[in-house]
């Protein structure tokens, strides 16, 4: 027969097992409501620095030993993506709509995105995609089709079906030394797309760009003067 003080050393145990249980659900619902984003449930801004920018610092960090090669065999891409004349949905049709929007533009992107890349809502009418072990071509494949099936797909607002689209910049890496810099060619690529007629994908191209950005900022400093 079971004593008493085995009776309670066994109750014991299976709370604790009941609390620890309870406590990693409770961790687990705190991060969804730190790293996701409510309206899409896509990672939000945070959550894709932390999980893009770990993997990146991980690939080209300058203290990792395996650097050069794994440049050579991990490409990584970044895309920045924004949903052509938001603003004039809203306008139109309400906020409420205007989010009906985002979450059709999330559906569509969980649908052609692949398994390991990390995608996220970065704010507003704004999207960013990580692309780990994608080639240029890869990734401007990718891309191109998310930008064509967001064309192709229909979506009904205040019971008028509309076509939505997306102005699409990509970069590859180069000699970028952060996560943030990359987001912020491809955001620049991503303009090119919307001053070309929007609904299309550029690509940031390295020392072109650069030159014609920093050409452009002596410009603008020596106009201050």
């Amino acid at each position: 027969m079971k004593n008493k003080s085995t009776d309670n050393r066994m109750g014991k145990t299976t709370k604790v097992k009941l609390d620890i249980k309870q406590l990693e659900a409770e961790i687990k619902r705190l991060k969804t409501l730190v790293y996701r984003d409510d309206l899409t449930g896509m990672l939000n801004r945070r959550g894709f620095s932390e999980e893009a920018g770990g993997m990146f610092n991980h690939l080209y960090s300058k203290h990792n030993p395996t650097q050069n090669k794994r440049i050579d065999t991990m490409p990584f891409g970044v895309i920045f993506i924004d949903i052509d004349d938001f603003k004039k949905v809203n306008d139109k049709y309400g906020h409420d709509e205007g989010d009906k929007v985002l979450k059709h533009t999330a559906k569509v992107m969980n649908r052609v995105l692949r398994d390991n890349d990390i995608y996220a809502r970065w704010g507003g009418e704004e999207f960013v995609v990580a692309l780990p072990q994608s080639s240029k071509k890869s990734s401007v494949r990718v891309a191109e089709k998310l930008c064509n099936a967001l064309a192709e797909s229909k979506i009904k607002l205040d019971g008028n079906i509309e076509k939505i689209t997306m102005s699409v910049g990509i970069v590859m890496h180069s000699d970028e030394t952060s996560l943030d810099e990359m987001i912020e060619k491809a955001d620049r690529a991503m303009y090119k797309a919307k001053k070309k007629g929007k609904n299309q994908v550029v690509t940031f191209t390295h020392g072109e760009e650069e030159s014609s950005y920093f050409l452009k900022l002596l410009h603008l400093v020596k106009s201050i003067k």
